[in-house]
């Protein structure tokens, strides 16, 4: 009955020289046993390891498998140690209810277990995971000890118990590191072995408990009836229902992975398209919106107004198409930096929109260039929002904490009256947003045939100009300035002039207003000042206390770096900033006062002197002069042009008069004869300036003139006599 079983010695009694009773062991159920804790191990492995891994399982699960985890492990240690059970052969019957309370305690205790968070340096947690697997080892191994004390009185061997302890701390010290140590969850055959290393050590455990145990049976004892088909029935029936229930948890985590990694893949895929989607729009953004200002760009603009056209052309319609173009936008970008000029473009965009219609459409060309196309039913109607434009561009503006105040130059084309197609008809605003820049800016003009004559001339002006700074075209006169008190002459102003190849001598009335609006200016005037310095130092080897003074641009107002690059090549070239003058018009200090008095104290701390040109005609005020750093006013010579008129002339000698008590010096423009050289005379004006003193001239020419001048002596006694 016995030849299948293995004998285990399940305890000894009385002498020591006899063994009282003997219980053999099944090594079928001890395989099986084998089997359930090192697959439940295993599984509870990995389990743990997916709970604990970060990303592997949605938060809203974790309860879920905490609960499948124990209750497997649970099942694994409450199976093994039932299955070794029963492969004893015992005399009595292989299931109570004691099994019952064990599972649930075991239960309780690995619930806990699978709640305590991982972590290697937190020494509590892996003494707490030890204690709760000790416990739950020790009721498992210990619950078979239940049935036998029915037995009679039980005994423990203290050798073997301590022996049972010692593997348990170690069991329960390897478990507890294995489950709360973050690990891949993928590395199966670690796991596996680790498993299996478990399994031994509790079916070690579970013998030498049973081993340990020392009774004095009753005489009744007999071994029982064979019970060894059943309890191995009843062992598979166990272990294949643990089996069973260990792979529905593995599918349904395998299902449960696949779906989680279908819904990630499904999320990422619609990320990734709204992603493309999003990209697209970007792409269709910066295809067709300038990033700037988000208006149309340019060529996005151009598709919408051919389209607009056509629609026109249709439903014989009309357009009117504003060009518009930002007054000194340049001037912007030198002293404030690109960053706030492109913060000023993005507040005129703005207030471009604010004041156009629904149906207009409008579109930024390129830098400072805005093109607008709004359908009309008469002329009128688009004057009407040009004026809108203009008045609302005239808004102060306040960028990087200062106040930028801009206007806007406005050239207007009709549909179908000044062309039929989208490029004649920007050409033709174009034309007449050039004569709004030459007719004073911050206004606006329609096309005519006469603008683009003018701007064809202009344009080949613009040209040639460009041709003649580079090839030394250009040249100086010098107008002397003689004072009424000895003759002689005290100062010099240098007027350019250009020697046109075709159209001869042109002054700067023809060819200044292009410079200034194309931005030539600054090199003329780099020009201008270079070849001052070279003709003065000769002059002053001839003129002692000579002043040469030159026409300083509106422009060089806005510009932070005129005074600077001026002294910079007077102190190249050599020459003292004390005989080098600027003249600015009365009108321009007026028209640029706010931001006039910058420029006027650079100008007064780099020693170089201020004229007021055409002085008496302007609005400003003798306070506001007052403040200025001034060292001569020319009168200008609308004030002597009627010299008969006595009321005239009383403001003339008031004039002289106040500018005396300043300590201003005063140049009388315009002198063209006797009468009028008397009458400065007499008002004890200082020096005067005009085609009787003397007609501009070049260099060499200013040298013989003075010295011919000199040498008469018919003209050396009229002046006495006239004094």
């Amino acid at each position: 009955m016995f030849d299948d079983w293995t004998p285990w010695y399940l305890a000894g009694i009385g002498s020591h020289q006899s063994v009282v009773h003997v219980w053999p062991h099944s090594p079928a159920h001890l395989l099986i046993a084998l089997l359930v804790l090192a697959a439940g191990f295993y599984s509870c492995q990995h389990f743990h390891a997916r709970i604990h891994h970060p990303g592997l399982l949605p938060d809203n699960t974790l309860p879920f498998w905490q609960l499948a985890g124990s209750l497997v492990l649970a099942g694994a240690l409450w199976s093994g140690i039932f299955v070794l059970y029963l492969g004893l052969l015992l005399p009595f019957s292989g299931f109570s209810g004691i099994w019952l309370l064990v599972f649930i305690a075991v239960w309780g205790c690995t619930f806990l277990l699978f709640h305590i968070p991982p972590d290697r340096s937190l020494l509590t947690s892996k003494t707490i995971s030890a204690l709760l697997l000790g416990v739950s080892m020790a009721m498992m191994v210990l619950a078979p000890l239940s049935p036998l004390s029915t037995l009679g009185p039980l005994y423990l061997s203290p050798a073997n118990i301590l022996w049972v302890f010692a593997l348990m701390v170690l069991t329960n010290g390897l478990a507890a590191w294995r489950f709360l140590t973050p690990r891949n969850p993928d590395r199966a055959v670690e796991s596996a072995g680790f498993s299996l290393l478990l399994a031994i050590l509790i079916c070690t455990e579970y013998r030498l408990t049973i081993h340990s145990v020392l009774f004095f049976p009753s005489d009744s004892i007999t071994a029982g009836p064979d019970k060894t088909a059943g309890h191995l029935i009843l062992a598979l029936f166990i272990s294949l229902t643990f089996f069973i229930a260990v792979m529905t948890l593995f599918l349904a985590l395998f299902a449960f992975r696949k779906l989680t990694e279908q819904s990630e893949s499904l999320v990422q895929t619609r990320s990734l398209v709204e992603e493309m989607h999003n990209t697209r729009e970007g792409l269709e953004q910066l295809a067709h919106y300038d990033p700037l200002t988000s208006l149309y760009n340019r060529h996005a603009f151009m598709e919408a107004f051919a389209a607009r056209l056509h629609e026109s052309r249709q439903a014989g319609g009309r357009l009117a198409i504003l060009f518009i173009d930002l007054d000194n936008f340049k001037q912007v970008n030198d002293t404030l930096g690109h960053a706030a000029g492109d913060e000023l473009l993005r507040i005129i965009s703005r207030r471009l929109r604010s004041v156009l219609r629904g149906h207009d459409l409008i579109g930024r060309l390129g830098g400072d260039e805005f093109c607008l196309v709004a359908p009309i039913s008469t002329t009128a109607e688009s004057k009407a929002i040009a004026n809108r434009i203009l008045q609302k561009m005239q808004e102060p503006i306040a960028i990087s904490g200062r106040a930028v105040t801009t206007t806007t130059s406005i050239g207007i084309s009709l549909f179908p009256h000044d062309g039929d197609h989208q490029d004649l008809l920007i050409k033709n605003a174009d034309y007449a947003l050039y004569q709004s820049k030459g007719s004073g800016r911050n206004t606006f003009n329609y096309y005519s045939d006469y603008l683009q004559h003018k701007s064809h001339r202009e344009l080949k002006i613009q040209q040639d100009l460009q041709k003649a700074i580079t090839e030394s075209e250009l040249f100086l006169l010098y107008q002397p300035v003689l004072s009424l008190d000895n003759n002689t002459l005290c100062s010099v102003e240098a007027l350019v002039r250009w020697q046109h190849p075709v159209k001869g001598i042109l002054t700067p009335d023809h060819f200044i207003n292009i410079a200034e609006f194309n931005g030539f200016i600054d090199l003329i005037d780099t020009w201008v000042i270079r070849r001052i310095c070279k003709d003065l130092t000769i002059l002053s080897g001839i003129f002692h206390g000579l002043h040469i003074s030159m026409n300083c641009s509106s422009l060089n107002m806005n510009n932070e770096r005129f005074v600077a690059d001026t002294v910079r090549i007077l102190e190249e070239e050599g020459v003292s900033p004390a005989t080098f003058r600027l003249e600015i018009s009365e009108s321009i200090l007026f028209e640029f006062r706010h931001k006039a008095p910058a420029f006027l104290s650079r100008l007064q701390g780099s020693g170089i002197r201020l004229v007021v040109d055409d002085f008496g005609t302007g609005s400003s005020s003798l306070l506001w002069l007052k403040t200025l750093p001034i060292s001569a006013l020319k009168l200008d010579r609308c004030l002597l042009s009627s010299n008969e008129v006595t009321h005239d002339h009383d403001i003339l000698a008031a004039l002289i008069s106040m500018a005396g008590h300043m300590g201003w010096e005063i140049i009388a423009k315009g002198v063209e004869n006797n009468d009028q050289w008397k009458l400065l005379a007499s008002l004890k004006c200082h020096s005067v300036q005009g085609y009787m003193p003397g007609a501009p001239m070049r260099l060499d020419e200013l040298i013989a003139w003075d010295a011919a001048r000199r040498s008469s002596c018919a003209l050396s006694d009229g002046i006495q006599n006239q004094v």
